[in-house]
């Protein structure tokens, strides 16, 4: 009978604390997916200019934090990921498909695919939001343009957009918004100069004389 007494109290205790736990599970998060890209194509641009030069595409890579859940920054040393918020794909593809677009459909070079040839290569750093007093987004692209025994040019870009005032729903669209303005900054200044630096070689090869035995 003891037994049976100190049972019954521990038993209703149970049953108490697990309808509790049930009626008190937190609901489960649903992650929003966002791009950075526009949906319309941007109309080419007169290749005359690119007449002759081609380049390869190499590697295009994005810093370890960069995955699909969307980062923040609270200072200059603290990071942050939201939980509901992720991209479409890992940022380094928006910029790996931005470079090849611009590059060989709207500015008219070549791809090349000999190992050999001017190779283009590029590591996403940074591509967050960027919080505090003044609201911005931040992306910084290291890249450079070589070939098997020379690099012809290698820079370090940043480039910060504010972020355009407006309610907390809106938030992550006017996020996702400006990274895809920077990126096309980004993306412009970085063919600038690879287009440039691909007509210095090739205006060097040519008018360099013959070799003579």
């Amino acid at each position: 009978m003891k037994t049976r007494a100190l049972l019954v109290p521990c038993v209703c205790w149970l049953a108490f604390t697990t309808g509790c736990a049930l009626l008190t599970k937190a609901t489960p998060t649903v992650p929003r997916y966002f791009s950075p890209e526009r949906p319309e194509a941007s109309a080419a641009v007169a290749p005359s200019s690119t007449r002759g030069l081609s380049v390869r595409m190499g590697r295009v890579g994005g810093g370890s934090y960069l995955k699909e859940r969307m980062a923040f920054r609270d200072s200059d040393h603290e990071f942050g990921f939201y939980e509901d918020r992720r991209w479409t794909e890992r940022p380094e593809v928006y910029l790996e498909r931005a470079l090849e677009t611009t590059l060989y459909e709207q500015r008219g070079v070549k791809r090349a695919l000999a190992q050999s040839a001017p190779t283009l290569t590029a590591d996403l750093v940074e591509f967050e939001e960027v919080k505090g007093s003044a609201p911005r987004v931040r992306l910084r692209v290291s890249y450079a343009l070589h070939d098997e025994t020379t690099v012809f040019l290698e820079r370090t870009l940043a480039v910060e957009r504010p972020l355009p005032s407006g309610d907390d729903a809106t938030q992550p669209d006017r996020v996702a918004a400006a990274l895809g303005d920077a990126l096309d900054e980004a993306v412009k200044r970085i063919d600038d100069e690879v287009i440039a630096a691909l007509g210095a070689s090739t205006a060097k090869t040519v008018s360099q004389p013959p070799t003579t035995r």
